[in-house]
Formats: structure tokens, C-alpha cells, sequence
């Protein structure tokens, strides 16, 4: 089981602009007798000075901690993976806003766990994080379901079946096959099934062209953008 996957030998910066939250997460993590706290952050200078000076697998931040040189929210998860795109991020937040939460989920090797869950959610998060495999807390979870895909997507992707769409929006968020099976609860082979029969429907003969054309009808963020401009170049 995923969640049971040690957490030993992983080093993690810890960033809230919160002290008793700080005090709270240290104490829950001082539970894995492996864990080493590499260092504490309050904003995204703290952040990117510690991420600088000591190597890390995990930072766990949270979402809204102004002052910082580096902004916070998206703008400073954006400047942390285009500095350090291998490092596994974990944000604990009060974030309910689901097109916010739509954007976070788009970038690789991050998970999002919600300050209204239970805090068991961390660890399980952390061990998803270091299997590769992304998480997403009960109430970030449910905010991303709220949303569905939009008016505009089902117009576009009109021959496609609802749960067609549903698979190519998350892909198009980012997601891996995998990864989107363990959100839906659904089979590796039923979600590239799926996948496959969507493309087929638009004409798309592989990724690329699915990413041109989500880009061409403006399905695609700045960050997805970019990512569209990576494949092209692999």
C-alpha cells in the first residue's frame, strides 16, 4: 500500500507563515524517526535560501504566505519548480477556491492537502509524493469534482463521452495515466482506454497534437504552455 511507504532518509523544508501551524507540523513529523527537518521557512525568501543551501526531496508549504521576494500561492510554486523541477512538493492549505485548486494539480511531483482534512492526510500525501505518485486530500478533492469540466471544454470535446472528457481534462492538467487513475478510482487500463478512444473521436494521433490542439482552442495555462513547448522540443 502506498501508505505505507517509509518516509525514512527523506529531508524536508517546512514553510508556514504560522508559528503554532510550524509547532504542529514539526511534531507530527517528528513521528518518523528518519524524517530530517532540513529547515523552517515563513515566506519564499526563507524558502529559496534554504532550498539553496540544503538539498531536499520534500518541501511541505503552505499556499498563502505573503512577504516573501518570490510572491507565494502559484506564482511561488511556479519560481520553486522552474529553480528545482525534481523536487517533490506537498501544499497544506486553506485554499477553496477549485479554478485555483485546478491550476496548483497542473504542476508535476505535487500533491495538495486541505487544513480542513485530518492531518493523517500528511503522511499519506509524503509517501504518495516519494512513490511518484501525486495526492489529493478529501476536500481538494471534492472542490476539483465541483467544477467538472467546463461549458466550453464539453462544447469542444463534443463527441467525446462525459468520463472521455473528464480523462483528457486531467490529462491536460498535468496528470499522468497513472495519477488519474488513483483520483478516479478507476484501472491504469481503463483510464488509457479511455484516453485512446478520446483521441481517436478528435482525430489526435498523440500527445502532441492533443496539446496543440487544447493550445489552439486555449485549454492550456502559462505553466501547460510550457510544458506543450518541451515536448515539441523532445
Amino acid at each position: 500500500m502506498l501508505a505505507d511507504v517509509s518516509l525514512s532518509k527523506s529531508r524536508i523544508v517546512i514553510a508556514d507563515d504560522h508559528p503554532v501551524m510550524l509547532v504542529g507540523l514539526r511534531g507530527l513529523l517528528a513521528q518518523f524517526e528518519s524524517v530530517e527537518i532540513a529547515g523552517i521557512a515563513r515566506n519564499s525568501t526563507e524558502i529559496l535560501a534554504l532550498l539553496s543551501r540544503q538539498p531536499c526531496e520534500i518541501l511541505l508549504t503552505d499556499y498563502a504566505m505573503p512577504g516573501g521576494a518570490h510572491g507565494d500561492g502559484l506564482h511561488m510554486i511556479e519560481f520553486v519548480r522552474r529553480r528545482y523541477p525534481e523536487l517533490a512538493i506537498l501544499v497544506f492549505t486553506m485554499l477553496h477556491n477549485p479554478e485555483q485548486i485546478s491550476e496548483l494539480v497542473g504542476f508535476d511531483h505535487l500533491s495538495v492537502v486541505s487544513k480542513l482534512d485530518d492531518a493523517s492526510h500528511i503522511p499519506k500525501a509524503l509517501a504518495h509524493l516519494l512513490a511518484g505518485v501525486r495526492y489529493l486530500s478529501p476536500a481538494i478533492q471534492r472542490l476539483l469534482d465541483s467544477i467538472g469540466p467546463p461549458a466550453d471544454l464539453r462544447a469542444r470535446f463534443g463527441p467525446l463521452s462525459p468520463r472521455e472528457v473528464e480523462v483528457i481534462r486531467l490529462y491536460l492538467s498535468g496528470m499522468s495515466v497513472s495519477q488519474i487513475a488513483v483520483s478516479l478510482g478507476r484501472s491504469i487500463k481503463t483510464i488509457s482506454t479511455q484516453k485512446m478512444s478520446a483521441m481517436r473521436r478528435l482525430g489526435l494521433r498523440g500527445d502532441l497534437e492533443l496539446y496543440n490542439y487544447a493550445a489552439s482552442i486555449g485549454l492550456l495555462g502559462q505553466h501547460h504552455a510550457r510544458r506543450l513547448n518541451a515536448t515539441t522540443r523532445e
